[in-house]
């Protein structure tokens, strides 16, 4: 059963660029939400590395509604770590 409103205690610091770069974050069930990157909406769920993997990584609503997204073809996208963030914001990053 999901416990809306659980987050992963890594959200707020992988999604802190996100404003910065000149997207927009808007959270939303049963993902963790929907960013803007300047682009596009992106359907996002923000997830702790270490969890990658896990048997309970996905909630069951999390599990189907993927399931039906890959059934049309439409993207949605797991933020693990900052770089992740960075990439879909479409940021150039440097040495």
């Amino acid at each position: 059963m999901r416990r809306f409103g659980r987050r992963d205690d890594n959200e707020a610091t992988i999604l802190s660029p996100v404003e910065a770069l000149g997207g927009l974050w808007i959270p939303a069930e049963p993902f963790d939400g929907w960013m803007w990157n300047r682009r596009c909406w992106n359907l996002c769920e923000v997830k702790r590395p270490d969890k990658e993997g896990h048997k309970d990584e996905f909630t069951d609503d999390q599990l189907k509604l993927m399931i039906r997204l890959k059934e049309r073809s439409i993207p949605f996208h797991v933020l693990r770590i900052d770089a992740d963030v960075l990439a879909l914001m479409g940021a150039k990053q440097t040495a």
